[in-house]
């Protein structure tokens, strides 16, 4: 999942699903940093 996306779904002005995306990404970058 790229930033791209998530700037496409915030710019959409899907808050909610925007802020859930950016939860997986930022939950992701976590399991890869270990």
């Amino acid at each position: 999942m790229s930033p791209v996306f998530l700037d496409v779904l915030k710019c959409s002005g899907n808050c909610e699903l925007f802020r859930l995306f950016q939860t997986i990404y930022n939950s992701l970058d976590c399991i890869q940093s270990r």
